[in-house]
């Protein structure tokens, strides 16, 4: 099973040893927050590139005040740019309830569950634009009561549902955040862990799921994969590895 935890400035100091030593497979970073970087995230990103680990960045979206939908986009494109040959486990976007209260207190706008879908939708849209695969952090209350799942759809879901039980929105999550108290080197960590549903990983690369079952995933492997696979002259288009990924999501991928 691949183990995920995600970290944000409150996290700090986080013992990377011991997180090695505990068999994350992944990382997923907060970049930042409304139209700020987060002042440890560069720590953090650096630490899990240099522990060979997955990368994923959230970003906690604010919208009060004039900070709208596009400049938290903006400021998380430009703060992650160096980093986009490095994501394997996705960006996300995370609209919280924290983000209404502070638009109840600044603002007289209110949000209502198509728009706050909307919201969500634009900000994965204009990522996807950016070049990047991107899905939204949701629990099941704010899945059932504050947005419509419906208009969602076309982005992968990250899941947070804090129980060993699945539900329907668990089988259809790209990634299901299952703990807060996930201990790591005396610490707790939220934990997620990948669910596979015989789809494509949306959000997720070629290269990041071979790593995730344990087959090598040089070029030149790919390359081997793909001729196996009858494709031939492979250089790793998007198309290629599309047609790999829906191989390896229908267990059909020769890979010996």
């Amino acid at each position: 099973m691949c183990k995920i935890i995600d970290v944000s400035k409150w996290n700090y100091p986080v013992d990377w040893d011991a997180v090695v030593k505990a068999g994350v497979t992944g990382v997923i970073v907060r970049a930042g927050s409304g139209v700020t970087e987060d002042d440890r995230m560069k720590y953090f990103t650096n630490e899990v590139i240099k522990r060979g680990l997955d990368l994923g960045f959230y970003w906690f979206v604010y919208i009060h005040s004039g900070r709208t939908i596009a400049a938290n986009c903006i400021k998380f494109e430009q703060t992650i740019r160096p980093y986009k040959d490095k994501i394997g486990l996705g960006v996300w976007c995370d609209l919280e309830y924290d983000t209404e209260e502070k638009l109840s207190r600044y603002d007289t706008n209110t949000l209502t569950r198509i728009s706050r879908s909307t919201l969500i939708a634009n900000f994965c849209k204009m990522m996807n634009f950016y070049g990047y695969k991107c899905g939204y952090y949701a629990n099941r209350d704010y899945l059932l009561n504050h947005l419509l799942h419906s208009k969602l759809k076309d982005f992968p879901l990250w899941y947070a549902r804090y129980t060993s039980k699945e539900d329907e929105y668990t089988k259809s999550a790209t990634l299901w955040q299952y703990t807060n108290s996930g201990k790591i080197g005396g610490k707790n960590f939220d934990m997620s862990k990948r669910v596979d549903t015989g789809s494509l990983y949306p959000g997720i690369g070629l290269v990041a799921a071979l790593n995730a079952i344990g087959i090598p995933s040089s070029f030149e492997h790919r390359k081997e994969i793909a001729r196996a696979n009858g494709i031939d002259g492979y250089t790793g288009t998007a198309e290629q590895n599309t047609e790999l990924m829906v191989l390896l999501a229908k267990g059909k991928l020769k890979h010996e």
